[in-house]
């Protein structure tokens, strides 16, 4: 179970640090920012399946 908290949490700080940085970009840029934006969704539904993989997997492993 603590092998799969560990992974989840390092990529969520991974996501969160990419999500950080396209916002940086969207408030920089005042041009188009839909790639930014797009990014940005792509990462949030990223979070979102490695968070139900991740749970699939804490749950397994309290089960064995």
């Amino acid at each position: 179970m603590n092998k799969a908290l560990t992974k989840f949490s390092h990529d969520l700080k991974n996501s969160l640090m990419v999500i950080r940085g396209n916002l940086f970009f969207v408030k920089k840029n005042k041009g188009d920012k839909s790639s930014f934006t797009n990014k940005i969704e792509d990462r949030i539904d990223k979070i979102s399946a490695d968070l139900e993989h991740y749970k699939k997997e804490i749950t397994k492993d309290k089960n064995s």
